[in-house]
C-alpha cells in the first residue's frame, strides 16, 4: 500500500477485512464449495470495482500480461530476458521455455 494512506483510513480497514475473509474463509475452502463461489460472485460483481480501484491505487497487481513478449524494463545495457531466452533454448537444444511469477 502507499505510504501516504493512513492506517486506519477506511479502505484501509477494508482491505485488511477483506483479506482476513479471503485468508480464514475463502482460502481454505474447495474451489467449488458455496465459500468459493460466494466470493467469486462478489469479486466479479458487487465488489468488482473497487477491488479494482484499491488494487490499481494500491498495488502492483492490476497489471495485466499483454503479451508473451518480455517488455522494456527486461532490457538493460544491451541484455534482455529474450537474449537470455534465446542462449538457453540453443545451449540446452528446446523449442520453448517457461517460466512461473508468483509472490509469496
Amino acid at each position: 500500500p502507499k505510504d501516504d494512506m493512513p492506517d486506519s483510513s477506511p479502505l484501509n480497514a477494508a482491505a485488511r477485512f477483506l483479506s482476513f475473509v479471503y485468508t480464514a474463509w475463502v482460502e481454505p475452502a474447495p474451489f467449488s464449495s458455496p465459500r468459493s463461489k460466494l466470493w467469486q460472485w462478489l469479486s466479479k460483481g458487487p465488489l468488482r470495482s473497487k477491488l479494482i480501484q484499491f488494487f490499481d491505487e494500491n498495488t502492483d497487481f492490476s497489471k495485466s500480461l499483454v503479451s508473451f513478449r518480455a517488455n522494456v524494463k527486461f532490457e538493460h545495457e544491451g541484455e534482455s530476458l529474450k537474449t537470455l531466452v534465446d542462449e538457453l533454448k540453443h545451449e540446452l537444444d528446446v523449442r520453448s521455455i517457461y517460466v512461473w511469477h508468483a509472490l509469496s
